[in-house]
């Protein structure tokens, strides 16, 4: 009788085993043991879904935010799990199938750059979920995000090509024709009739071009079209800056707009270039920061001020009105840039709520970094993929604004209807009026 006491025990013991959630107090290196980490994740559906439920469990950085807004996430493993099992029972397991169900159990999470991959093992496809991208969909700007190609044609004169005579000085340069690789960029610099300076880039990649050390060591040996339409970019930023810092110290300039929308985001170094170029040397305080400092889901770091940097070379500090354009297409640093603007005295949003998502990025995306946070995986190559930040951003009074955004002071809608038969663009019609009338 007591062996089979003691055999009872241990059978129940295995099946309490065999069915809580794993959970450990070390923390998985998912870049370099990939197969201790991905093993199990290669010939089953439940073990890629395990493999993402622990990876996101330990790693994920906002869990406290998303416990906020609801989300449990051991009861998505209660829920998900027998479904990855079901799959695991068959042999014709289809791609749409995999997604569908990827995209449902990722749905949940807040944060705007986080994406989720798994391969389908049976077809050896990949299928991707973005939680982010889906919630975009159903914004009421989505639409226009489509049709936004900020051509200022209408308000150019016949010398710049346009059909209007709103704008004094252009220049725009666009390497994404050239052999320029990720760090591609088309930049616009408008100088409208009232002084105001207009600044438009679709992504933040201006370092590389700007910094004359940069521009050389990475277009020096490219070919001559390279080399002359990236420097046409280090002229156009430089159009704009110089024109801002000369009408500002002659008592002339009567505005600025920065146009972010559509912007999806890019170095953190080029703030400097950007708002920083108007605000004081030494950095600017944007909000806070904090990293995951241990497996546990709640464990994160003190708070710190997170700073950007300012432009170090003398130049004005622009007291005359800034605005930002933005919409829901404005990724990462183009809604830090628009927050960080939002709260200077003379700073002003106008448009649309921004993505959501806020969180900074690793350096090197595709590199795991033993800080508990991070990339997991690698794209197109292990069984499960997680694109998730290493930093948690938070505004100055320490609010998370994944998922959410940042709201504009002056909402105003893009016609898409009006741009498209007559190339006016209600947006930034709303910000000239605003810098010309302070309203």
């Amino acid at each position: 009788m007591k062996n089979k006491i003691m055999i009872l025990g241990a059978m129940l013991l295995l099946v309490m085993v065999t069915s809580c959630r794993e959970e450990s107090d070390a923390l998985q290196n998912y870049a370099f043991n990939d197969g201790l980490a991905f093993e199990k994740a290669r010939k089953s559906f439940a073990g890629k879904f395990k493999v993402l439920w622990k990876a996101l469990d330990q790693n994920y950085g906002i869990w406290d935010y998303e416990r906020s807004q609801g989300v449990d996430w051991d009861a998505v493993y209660d829920e998900y799990l027998p479904k990855y099992e079901a799959l695991d029972q068959r042999n014709d397991v289809t791609d749409e199938e995999l997604r569908k169900l990827l995209d449902e159990t990722v749905a949940p999470l807040h944060d705007g750059h986080f994406v989720a991959q798994m391969q389908n093992h049976l077809t050896g496809t990949f299928v991707a979920a973005s939680p982010s991208y889906t919630r975009s969909k159903e914004r009421d700007d989505f639409e226009a995000t489509q049709n936004t190609t900020h051509n200022l044609s209408a308000y150019l004169p016949a010398a710049f090509g346009g059909t209007g005579n709103q704008i004094l000085d252009y220049k725009e340069a666009d390497t994404h024709t050239a052999d320029a690789g990720e760090l591609g960029i088309t930049v616009k610099y408008a100088l409208f009739k009232e002084n105001i300076a207009y600044l438009y880039f679709d992504g933040f990649n201006l370092s590389p071009y700007v910094v004359d050390e940069y521009l050389q060591e990475l277009f020096g040996q490219k070919d001559a079209i390279t080399q002359f339409l990236a420097l046409g970019v280090q002229q156009t930023w430089k159009a704009w800056y110089d024109k801002v810092q000369q009408l500002h110290a002659s008592g002339q300039l009567k505005g600025v707009i920065i146009d972010l929308r559509n912007n999806g985001g890019g170095m953190l170094n080029d703030f400097q270039f950007v708002l920083g170029s108007m605000l004081p040397s030494g950095g600017f305080q944007a909000g806070y920061s904090r990293f995951k400092r241990g497996v546990g889901r709640y464990d994160y770091s003190p708070l710190s001020p997170f700073k950007l940097k300012t432009l170090e070379t003398a130049h004005e500090t622009i007291t005359e009105p800034i605005v930002v354009l933005a919409n829901c297409a404005s990724v990462s640093m183009a809604e830090m840039t628009t927050l960080s603007c939002q709260s200077l005295p003379n700073g002003t949003f106008i448009g649309k709520r921004t993505h959501g998502g806020v969180c900074s990025l690793v350096t090197e995306p595709f590199v795991y970094y033993q800080n508990y946070a991070g990339v997991i995986g690698k794209m197109n190559e292990t069984p499960v993929f997680l694109y998730i930040p290493q930093m948690v951003t938070l505004t100055k009074d320490k609010q998370i604004l994944e998922g959410v955004g940042v709201t504009p002071d002056i909402e105003v809608d893009f016609n898409v209807s009006l741009y498209t038969t007559t190339g006016r663009d209600t947006q930034l019609e709303r910000a000239l009026q605003f810098c010309t009338t302070g309203n």
